[in-house]
């Protein structure tokens, strides 16, 4: 019986101990309630104000980045109805991606199906990004390496999407940066492309030999 009534009191302990662990480091968001937007401004801002809470849940930011992300916060309030749901959705990205770690970020499901792709699916290896996967209108381009968008060199278009992820480059390299190097819709967002429904894409082709090629986009459903 001492042992069961033991046994019973560490069970009660280490569950009020989970319980306050997961209140304290996993709290639950408050409850949205808003009424139904009229308009996109007031969309946005309910939206953005609904998001102010998430500078007191994550408790990852150092206080400078905290100031910083407070201050960018501001600034899209005050440009609320002039984004684009693209550029809307990489304001918030960059005011999460200040935490600097590699868990606090806008979710990669939500970027591939709210925004628009072209029908190639690209992969980094040691020496670039490739087409691995392609629907019909992106199949002569599967295995090529892609050396630039809309004449930017790819290298320079990845360091320009890194500040909306942070955290560890090697992570943002090889699995984040093919969420934004396939969406024109965010690339256009980010001042990268030209226009926000296709790219045009310098390819290595598997001979050697570069071509460019007009890429249009899929809706972002199209998966």
């Amino acid at each position: 019986m001492w042992v069961l009534g033991g046994w019973a009191a560490l069970s009660i302990a280490f569950g009020l101990l989970a319980l306050v662990f997961f209140q304290k480091f996993y709290p639950d968001a408050p409850k949205a309630d808003y009424p139904p937007a009229q308009n996109l401004a007031t969309a946005q801002q309910q939206d953005l104000d609904y998001f102010r809470n998430y500078f007191t849940l994550n408790q990852a930011y150092a206080p400078e980045a905290l100031a910083q992300a407070k201050s960018l916060h501001g600034e899209a309030l005050a440009k609320a109805g002039k984004y684009s749901p693209a550029a809307f959705t990489l304001a918030i990205a960059r005011m999460v991606a200040l935490s600097d770690n590699g868990h606090s970020q806008v979710s990669k499901r939500y970027l591939s199906t709210t925004n628009n792709r072209i029908p190639c699916r690209l992969y980094r290896f040691d020496d670039g990004y490739y087409v691995i996967r392609a629907r019909p209108m992106c199949a002569e381009l599967l295995g090529a390496k892609v050396l630039s968008i809309d004449g930017m060199p790819i290298n320079t278009v990845i360091d320009r999407l890194y500040p909306y992820t942070l955290g560890p480059r090697n992570h943002y390299d090889q699995f984040v940066a093919p969420f934004f190097l396939e969406s024109p819709d965010l690339l256009h967002a980010a001042g990268v492309a030209a226009r926000s429904d296709q790219l045009i894409l310098r390819m290595q082709m598997r001979d050697g030999s570069e071509r460019d090629m007009a890429m249009i986009a899929d809706a972002p459903d199209a998966g």
